[in-house]
């Protein structure tokens, strides 16, 4: 069904079936023949190929759960309430696990199906729905699969499973992290932070191959061995998060320094340093923090000079960290600047262009020496490149504002 009809479609069956069904959710026959026509269209509804651009599916579902309420909140008749809850099982399997009608469907069974009556036919849906997905290995799959497994160990505990139980049925899935994450939250919420520190450290090997994750556990790691009085183990992932999972991180850099003595620093320090250039990492901004200049220096020069970078980038590589060697290196921060711009001009490009290059040549202002060597480059530009119009027109703009005063 396309776009055009869909709407028409939709509104027919809610204005034209379910507001009229309404009007008969008292009496238990009523309702029950109520509830039956209404999941009649729902069914309808879901099994019909429909072009939802305008939200038709969501704005229908909605007004069934809604009359599914009332017929609910209504009866007292425990025969109609476990007819509702098969037929809308029956519904849910047939729909499709995982597809917002059936997780619609999923949200109403939970919020009126608390008893425990019903609740050893909850755990058998999820054991449909675990059996289901074992096996499926994309990430919908593992996604239902974590939600199906959730809410089995919630029907357990309702049930008065012991913990033992719990614990050893959500063990047999340890190898989803959604399931491991909902322990480490519930070992962090009782404090057991031995426990949760075992299991940090079994999920970074469990799940090796996800980056990602193995970050997220080392950062709880470092955080779990302060509050359990272990720094040296702290320290220890502190260096590997560094340099490994979460590269060059300046915070947790200082944090390292704040918690390695003043005497041993400048060795772990130079560690580091060496562990992260030897896999290419800028270090540039770890230099700065430490008050680093010749170091600082040296890599920014020598990174220019190599004469691999693109003029505009490396000229934002200087105004990056201009502040942080000033007053000791202005005068080689000016060369820098010179020859980048000279780099820069060789090539034509439109205004814009030019007002960039223009830019850079303003940030040479707040040198000492910068306005001389700045005027003594646009009258070079003058007659060098006196045959582009757009590029004069601009540094005659910088030179009337900015460096004759």
């Amino acid at each position: 069904m396309d776009w055009r009809n869909a709407d028409t479609f939709a509104s027919r069956l809610i204005n034209e079936v379910l507001y009229e069904l309404r009007d008969f959710t008292s009496d238990y026959e009523e309702a029950k023949a109520a509830f039956d026509v209404s999941l009649y269209v729902f069914r309808l509804f879901a099994e019909t190929d429909i072009d939802d651009s305008g939200g038709e599916t969501q704005y229908f579902t909605e007004e069934c759960i809604e009359l599914w309420d009332i017929i609910a909140a209504n009866t007292e008749r425990r025969e109609l309430l476990e007819h509702i809850f098969h037929e809308l099982t029956q519904t849910c399997e047939k729909i499709g696990f995982g597809e917002y009608m059936s997780d619609e469907i999923d949200d109403f069974i939970s919020t009126h199906f608390n008893e425990d009556g019903f609740a050893l036919s909850k755990l058998e849906s999820a054991d449909k729905r675990i059996r289901r997905f074992a096996n499926d290995t994309s990430r919908h799959g593992e996604s239902e699969l974590s939600k199906s497994i959730n809410e089995r160990i919630k029907l357990m505990e309702e049930l008065g499973h012991s913990a033992d139980d719990v614990d050893k049925f959500r063990r047999q899935y340890w190898h989803l992290p959604t399931i491991r994450e909902i322990a480490m939250s519930e070992l962090e919420d009782k404090g057991n932070l031995g426990d949760l520190i075992s299991l940090l450290e079994k999920s970074k090997e469990i799940d090796s191959k996800h980056p990602g994750l193995v970050k997220k556990y080392s950062r709880k790691l470092i955080d779990c061995y302060f509050s359990y009085g272990y720094p040296g183990k702290a320290r220890e992932e502190l260096f590997t998060y560094i340099t490994q999972y979460s590269v060059g991180n300046i915070d947790a850099f200082c944090e390292l320094k704040q918690n390695t003595a003043y005497d041993l620093w400048p060795q772990k320090r130079k560690e580091l340093f060496e562990a992260l250039s030897a896999k290419n990492v800028d270090i540039k901004h770890l230099l700065a923090a430490e008050g680093l200049k010749e170091e600082l220096f040296d890599l920014l020069s020598a990174k220019i000079r190599d004469g691999h970078g693109i003029a505009k980038n490396d000229l934002y590589e200087i105004i990056k960290y201009e502040n942080a060697l000033k007053p000791e290196y202005e005068k080689e921060l000016l060369d820098l600047y010179e020859s980048l711009l000279w780099k820069m001009s060789e090539y034509t490009g439109g205004r814009s262009y030019y007002q960039e290059i223009a830019s850079f040549v303003r940030k040479m202002l707040s040198f000492a020496d910068g306005r001389i060597r700045a005027e003594k480059l646009l009258e070079s530009w003058r007659l060098t490149y006196s045959n582009r119009p757009a590029m004069q027109d601009e540094l005659r703009s910088l030179y009337r504002d900015l460096i004759i005063e």
